[in-house]
């Protein structure tokens, strides 16, 4: 009985996962199929070869969370190699290749054992750890399952996730995948959560959108918490702490007093970013083998270990190894004089050697970033609309940039910790590495925000070590902590009301008197040195990070969860013909759409984020929208346009794919034929289509305002 009731918080949230997906579209078989994918595919491989590489965990999670990140690497090896000889269909037999060769090598033989383990999960985190996932879960349902409504329904899905399908659907036929929208070129972007998603689907033959837009996030997000619940855990040694850090990612904790100046890369759970999603497992293991590194823990075989993963994190997301090597920089010299240094500089100059490596395949997507100081506060409501010039606006750039900083303040509790730790540097580092780049750099879409967001993990474990740590040096009592906490409360709805809704002629000094209250309060309780004090700056901080922010997401969470379908919706014809093409048209097929525009409707200079033929459809296009390319990235500016509103990088082949539609001729056909398109994706809402296209070409089906037609060789 006593052992049912330790897998009682598992089992729950197993069958609440069954049940939430249920009333998402998604079938009790898939959700089993899926399930038992991952298990065979990304589990199992990954458990085998993260006991070859490292020591045997303590308890089941310690071994499952890391294992899976782990089996996430090892089978995108396989995926690439099954994928380029063109046996992507057959995914699921490596596996065997791995147990073959464990079962073959006497040294690996005995990790196929099942042994016990020494520990239990604890019962009381154990719950926590359910009521974070449920947290997480109901956040992903609010922020995508509530926007991504499956087919046949006609809601219009936001466009980068379309985009994201799209790249989905390439990665299951070509590695490395190619740019859907525009084919032949090569896909230079941090892509691994695709190919990912893309083995989910080929492995589980579970169709690859329910696998897109429902069942790949949810292992994932368990994952990522249960990642930094047990590096908090081997922090700190209170697993307790782990729960905190939990909570503080999911809050998103941070001191956010000030309306015009929101929150700057505090909400790491990004469900809307499937590359940001799988980037957080990816980054939190590496983290964990670089702390372990830096400590002097780290063997032989845990250098190989250490390679996969970093390499997996600059796959996944571009913007991780970057912070991460500014947290090893910002460690060696703090460790310079210590017995740190050495394996601090080798683990430097392996995620240094692997970043310069990877650069040129997965640093895409930065097309039309520049330096520009102060940039991302630039673009700020407090700066925006304050209409200041001269050394007055020069100061509201400084507070607005201290006041950014200052919303990550909840970890001032780690500043108890031994400064003799690399750890300590190494987290701190890498979250200034991702704030100095937010502060210097800007993306047309805001895409610099990401290297800050994809430390903020790391951050709350640091947070919850260093409040665990100062707390047990000092506990205070009941009263006091709950004073402590009003008071911190308090103080954030005072600085609040000076700052004001809206900025206006006195905004520097608002802002500026309130940076210098709370900069002034902190230091003298630090100053002060008094443990019993700094204990109840760090309750009134946390308290003042957390529940603002908590209350704000649970109101935006329970809001999209009671929303009807997205405000934008395609026509029945058109999800009815892209369904048509997935399920009666060959992988490899090349489409061609007159369909170029989000809108739709053509229009002078339109935004060129039209993603939902190459992503319903699955195939990929001759010229579809073509805003995430990386021409036009470049040509961010050029006339006055953002980048995705730029024309089109090659005109002749964009005349000549709507040549196509309008005015079609033999020889027009004959060469987009002769170019590998085989289908015309018809959609006379994007524009007139010519009646001779069905004596030059054949129609296969007809749907309301679309329609597909096939080429004659």
């Amino acid at each position: 009985m006593s052992r049912l009731r330790g897998w009682l918080p598992a089992l729950v949230a197993v069958a609440g996962t069954v049940i939430v997906l249920a009333i998402y579209g998604v079938s009790v078989w898939d959700t089993t199929r899926f399930a038992l994918a991952s298990l065979w595919s990304v589990l199992l491989p990954g458990v085998l070869v993260h006991r070859a590489l490292r020591s045997r965990p303590a308890h089941l999670l310690a071994e499952v969370a890391p294992a899976f990140a782990v089996g996430v690497a090892v089978r995108l090896l396989a995926w690439a190699a099954y994928v380029a000889l063109g046996l992507g269909d057959w995914l699921a037999t490596y596996p065997l290749l791995v147990l073959a060769v464990f079962s073959a090598v006497p040294g690996l033989r005995q990790r196929l054992h099942l042994k016990p383990y020494d520990e239990r999960l604890p019962v009381g985190p154990a719950w926590g750890l359910l009521v974070a996932y449920s947290l997480g879960l109901a956040r992903v349902c609010a922020n995508v399952f509530e926007s991504t409504p499956l087919p046949r329904r006609t809601g219009m899905w936001p466009p980068d996730l379309y985009w994201q399908l799209s790249i989905n659907a390439e990665a299951t036929r070509s590695a490395p995948p190619q740019v859907p929208q525009a084919s032949g070129e090569v896909l230079r972007y941090h892509w691994f959560s695709s190919a990912h998603t893309a083995a989910d689907s080929l492995v589980s033959k579970v169709d690859l959108i329910t696998v897109s837009a429902r069942l790949w996030y949810l292992p994932v997000y368990a994952v990522t918490l249960a990642l930094v619940y047990l590096l908090t855990v081997h922090l700190s040694r209170r697993p307790w702490a782990g729960v905190l850090a939990c909570g503080l990612l999911l809050a998103p904790a941070a001191l956010t007093p000030i309306l015009s100046v929101p929150g700057v890369g505090v909400d790491a759970l990004s469900a809307a970013s499937p590359t940001e999603v799988l980037g957080h497992s990816m980054m939190l293991l590496s983290a964990w083998l670089l702390i372990d590194t830096l400590r002097g823990r780290t063997s032989g075989r845990g250098w190989l270990l250490l390679v996969l993963m970093l390499a997996a994190c600059s796959g996944a997301k571009s913007s991780i190894l970057p912070t991460l090597v500014g947290g090893l920089a910002v460690a060696l010299v703090a460790t310079w004089r210590t017995p740190a240094r050495r394996p601090t500089a080798l683990a430097l100059g392996l995620a240094t050697l692997v970043m310069a490596v990877s650069i040129p395949w997965f640093a895409g997507g930065g097309g039309g970033s520049e330096l520009e100081v102060g940039g991302t506060a630039r673009h700020l409501p407090a700066y925006t609309s304050a209409h200041l010039s001269g050394p007055a606006l020069v100061l509201l750039g400084v507070a607005v940039a201290v006041l950014m900083l200052a919303q990550h303040a909840h970890a001032i509790g780690a500043l108890s910790l031994p400064r003799r730790d690399p750890t300590l540097w190494f987290i701190a580092g890498a979250f200034t590495a991702g704030f100095a780049v937010v502060l210097i750099l800007v993306h047309p879409s805001g895409s610099q925000v990401y290297f800050l967001r994809g430390v903020v993990p790391l951050w709350a474990v640091l947070s919850a070590w260093g409040a665990v740590h100062l707390l047990e040096r000092r506990p205070p009592g009941a009263r006091d902590a709950a004073l402590a906490a009003a008071a911190g409360l308090a103080a954030w709805g005072g600085v609040r009301l000076v700052a004001g809704p809206t900025s206006s002629a006195h905004t520097v000094l608002r802002l500026s008197l309130a940076v210098c209250l709370i900069v002034v309060v902190l230091g003298a309780l630090w100053a002060l040195r008094r443990p019993g004090l700094a204990t109840l700056a760090v309750i009134g901080v946390l308290a003042a990070a957390v529940v603002p922010t908590g209350v704000q997401t649970s109101s935006h969470t329970i809001s999209e969860l009671l929303r009807d379908e997205p405000r934008h919706h395609l026509t029945s014809g058109e999800v009815t013909v892209t369904g048509w093409l997935r399920a009666h048209t060959p992988r490899d097929d090349l489409v061609a759409t007159n369909v170029h525009c989000r809108g739709i409707a053509p229009t002078p200079h339109c935004d060129t984020r039209s993603f939902w033929v190459t992503g319903l459809g699955e195939r990929a296009a001759y010229v579809e929208g073509w805003a995430y390319t990386d021409e036009a990235r470049a040509m961010h500016g050029k006339d006055g346009l953002p980048y995705v509103r730029q024309p089109f990088y090659d005109p002749e082949r964009l005349r000549r794919n709507d040549a196509a539609f309008t005015a079609p001729t033999a020889d027009v056909l004959k060469r987009m034929y002769a170019d590998g398109v085989r289908w015309l994706v018809a959609d006379t809402r994007a524009g007139p289509v010519s009646p001779r296209l069905r004596s030059l070409a054949r129609l296969k089906i007809s749907a309301g305002e679309a329609a597909v037609y096939e080429l004659r060789g």
